[in-house]
């Protein structure tokens, strides 16, 4: 497994978890949590304060397990939230 975490930048915008023109990483399981709990939301490049999938609000994380030949692009994912918050990520390579 890998760990890192992404920290929102200042002000808010749309923060793809690995950066622009880095390789694609490819995930067989992903973690993302939100330790601030002041929360987050994750989705593609049009997720923002009120669009994508809401990471709670006190505190909160989402899982996934990725069946498709290669997994989920982490390069593609994208996590929006309020300015400065550190968002946890662990994930498995795929194979």
């Amino acid at each position: 497994m890998i760990n890192f975490q992404v920290t929102i930048p200042n002000p808010a915008a749309a923060t793809p978890l690995i950066s622009a023109g880095l390789p694609p990483v490819y995930a067989s399981w992903l973690v993302v949590q939100d330790n601030a709990g002041a929360g987050i939301r994750m989705g593609g490049s049009a997720v923002s304060a009120t669009a994508g999938i809401s990471i709670g609000t006190s505190g909160g994380s989402v899982t996934g397990e990725f069946s498709f030949p290669r997994g989920c692009c982490l390069n593609n994912v994208k996590i929006f939230g309020t300015a400065g918050n550190i968002i946890d990520v662990t994930y498995e390579p795929s194979a």
